[in-house]
């Protein structure tokens, strides 16, 4: 009877200790290396990626091999098996915290729990700067490369247009491993939205034939102007230049239209025969000449009625407005401290 108790109570120690042992192990706080942290491939650091098709005992292992886990693998694949009711591990890049520890880091890769990327395309960029910066992004799978201008506007339905224009500038979220042209065509997408409904919403002070010539506009007036209230002024400038059939006569189409631009815009610039000098076409440019934002577009359709035919840069960031160009040439040469030109003019050459 003695020696049933003693084997009784080191049975029970003996469970006790393993409880309170694997209790320790498993709620230990994970090591975070300064270097990337990785399941099956390299990655940031404080981040790894559970693969496609990657097995529970294979993901496990390679959390304890790479010491993120240093809790021992036989009490991980042990745990992980009395717990199979929570699921089973997600494909896709997860977070790194100090303050997880093993039980937690299983959840969140059971839960897919997984990275939330972003990526942000400023209002008045062009489609090359698109281009670049998709290139430049970490956890893409890269497909845009693949596409010209031309093949890429028929794969979304617009075989006849310009890429120009036509993405609309916001913050996007993606998961590593999403394609940068899926990301592309929720842009493409979400501009056409917006830029129908604007169209439904535009006001009877417009010389618009269709949403496309609007969206030209609201390009050029992104590029003018960044001064929120200046915006639907400008807008009433070009609308009214185009209701009286006078040129534009604005700086931003002529720098879109000169290939490899220096940043000096020359007086020989303005007299160079190209499809975007509007001081030598007459109407709108063929395409816009960058991505407008949302107040861009709203000011195009629904601009300011006014008198106005010019507007000089102050230096402040807004504008002075004239009527005459008479009242112009004086507001040039009181902000500008230059001789003026014919017609509007943002900067002097």
């Amino acid at each position: 009877m003695k020696k049933f108790s003693s084997v009784l109570i080191v049975f029970i120690l003996g469970v006790t200790f393993l409880i309170g042992y694997s209790y320790v192990a498993l709620n230990k706080p994970l090591r975070l290396a300064s270097t990337a942290l990785t399941i099956e491939s390299s990655q940031e650091p404080s981040s790894f990626e559970v693969k496609k098709g990657a097995s529970l005992n294979r993901v496990l292992s390679s959390l304890v091999e790479q010491g993120i886990v240093e809790t021992p693998l036989w009490l991980f694949k042990i745990y992980a098996r009395l717990t199979d009711s929570h699921g089973t591990v997600k494909t896709g890049e997860y977070a790194l915290a100090e303050t997880m520890t093993t039980i937690s880091l299983l959840q969140a890769i059971r839960s897919g729990d997984v990275i939330l990327r972003t990526i942000r395309f400023p209002e008045g960029w062009t489609f090359a700067m698109w281009r670049d910066h998709f290139q430049s992004q970490p956890g893409f799978k890269k497909e845009l490369a693949g596409y010209t201008d031309i093949s890429l506007m028929r794969l979304l339905g617009s075989e006849n247009l310009s890429p120009e224009g036509w993405f609309f500038p916001d913050t996007y979220t993606y998961h590593k491993g999403d394609s940068d042209l899926s990301v592309l065509t929720r842009a493409y997408r979400r501009m056409q939205e917006v830029l129908k409904r604007e169209w439904e919403e535009r006001t009877e002070y417009q010389v618009f034939d269709n949403p496309e010539q609007a969206l030209i506009l609201a390009s050029i007036i992104e590029k003018e102007t960044a001064w929120e209230p200046d915006r639907v002024r400008v807008a009433s400038v070009f609308v009214n230049r185009l209701k009286k059939q006078m040129r534009l006569q604005t700086d931003p189409t002529v720098i879109y239209g000169i290939k490899d631009f220096d940043g000096d815009l020359r007086r020989s610039d303005l007299r160079t025969p190209t499809p975007y000098n509007t001081y030598l076409i007459s109407g709108l440019p063929p395409t816009p000449i960058c991505n407008p934002g949302l107040n861009s577009i709203r000011a195009a359709l629904q601009p300011e009625i006014s008198n106005y035919y010019y507007f000089v840069a102050r230096g402040d960031g807004s504008s002075e407005f004239s009527e005459t160009l008479d009242a112009h040439n004086r507001a040039v040469a009181r902000y500008q401290k230059t001789g003026s030109l014919e017609g509007y003019r943002s900067t002097p050459p």
